[in-house]
């Protein structure tokens, strides 16, 4: 069953019922940005397989991602919250995020997935452009990752995953802006891990890949 509740970011929620095929159910929370397609949504139906209750937010494709929501819940049980936004918005991260523990009471995961991309030289773009990369491929790490991390301190326990790219490392032509900030992404997570390792068994992780993947 799905109930759909009047915000301005489009929550849906899929209440939880009872299934003949649910799983052993874990008492963990993930969130995961970019989460309607590619990636995220493969990293949603994993954590789902293993028991993680779950909370997604997409940019454009409501109707994908609550439609993965129905499926994970129907196959798993578990209870999924989503969420269609920007995550280069701080006050709709943190609207997420507020909800997400205010339903679930934690998070132990968070998977920032959320990307786009720009093709073209440095010269062409447009600072309108330039801006918007900047704001979902690196802003929206930032808001995410600063809104859980006191509740991971607090609860001494938890894990950040950001999804990068290799081009980060080693760089490639025609895609400046969007190496320059995962670049930015791979330093500053690292940073940050050093920055909380004194609350113990939390940590900051990286992971980077290709993306071959539709972004978003």
């Amino acid at each position: 069953m799905t109930n759909q509740t009047n915000h301005t970011n489009h929550i849906n929620h899929i209440n939880q019922t009872n299934h003949t095929n649910h799983i052993n159910h874990i008492n963990k929370t993930a969130i995961i940005t970019g989460a309607s397609r590619g990636i995220g949504a493969a990293i949603a139906k994993k954590l789902a397989s293993c028991g993680y209750n779950l909370s997604l937010c997409c940019r454009n494709s409501s109707d994908r991602l609550k439609a993965l929501a129905d499926e994970l819940h129907c196959a798993y049980g578990i209870e999924v919250l989503c969420y269609t936004g920007n995550v280069g918005d701080f006050f709709f991260a943190k609207d997420m995020v507020t909800n997400t523990i205010s339903h679930f009471g934690h998070i132990d995961v968070l998977i920032n997935n959320a990307g786009i991309s720009h093709i073209g030289l440095l010269s062409d773009m447009t600072p309108e452009e330039w801006n918007n990369i900047v704001a979902i491929n690196l802003t929206g790490v930032f808001n995410f990752t600063k809104l859980v991390t006191p509740y991971m301190v607090a609860d001494k326990c938890g894990r950040i995953l950001q999804i990068s790219s290799v081009w980060g490392n080693v760089g490639a032509s025609c895609e400046v802006a969007y190496l320059a900030w995962y670049k930015c992404i791979y330093q500053g997570t690292r940073q940050g891990a050093c920055a909380i390792a004194y609350s113990g068994k939390c940590h900051s992780l990286r992971c980077h890949r290709y993306r071959y993947e539709p972004l978003l």
